[in-house]
């Protein structure tokens, strides 16, 4: 499934509202800290981390080794496209993985390596910027707490679950809709903000 953004600095407006009202981002005005997450510094840094070594040809039949050989160039791509609302993600390719016979394969969705570079930014600054309040347990943590719980004897069983169509099922639409609303109050809320800071100046 193509995913298709209008602006990634269009959700910006939420994380100044956050800021404006004190909670979120904390020591630094939200915007500043947005920029710092796409400069081409961080950009790099994050890729050397995260990506390099788990890159794979997207849509845009683009190699590891190419993405690398212009690195510089790819970071100071994707930090100017983000800063200025231009960025726009490409459709994944998708590969299909058997699961054994008269069984639907599995349908895996792999993003471009610019994509996931810049989703892998996207997802460091939301995570410090709402980690205290969006608690995201680490796998280890949830295994620990399970085989606790079978240890303990309190239980003589368990259900094995498969989900599936999972993501298929999503109104992506209505979710669109939703994060429209969103943003657009909150960029209502920053204007009104914004204007009232100016009357206090002036």
């Amino acid at each position: 499934m193509g995913v298709y953004v209008e602006s990634c600095v269009n959700s910006l407006a939420y994380y100044c509202c956050c800021s404006l009202f004190g909670f979120g981002v904390k020591h630094m005005n939200a915007a500043r800290h947005f920029r710092r997450y796409f400069s081409p510094k961080r950009l790099e840094n994050i890729y050397s981390d995260k990506i390099k070594y788990r890159a794979t040809v997207g849509m845009d039949r683009i190699a590891p080794k190419a993405f690398e050989d212009k690195l510089d160039e790819n970071v100071q791509l994707i930090s100017q496209k983000v800063l200025s609302g231009k960025y726009k993600f490409t459709r994944y390719r998708e590969v299909l993985i058997s699961k054994g016979r008269r069984k639907e394969p599995r349908v895996i969705s792999i993003p471009t390596i610019r994509d996931k570079l810049a989703l892998s930014a996207y997802h460091q600054f939301l995570q410090s910027s709402f980690g205290e309040t969006v608690q995201e347990p680490l796998l280890h943590t949830i295994v620990g707490d399970i085989t606790q719980e079978v240890l303990s004897g309190h239980f003589d069983g368990y259900v094995k679950i498969d989900i599936t169509h999972f993501y298929a099922s999503i109104d992506h639409r209505g979710l669109n809709m939703i994060f429209k609303t969103f943003l657009e109050f909150a960029k209502k809320c920053l204007r009104y903000h914004s204007s009232n800071l100016m009357l206090l100046f002036q």
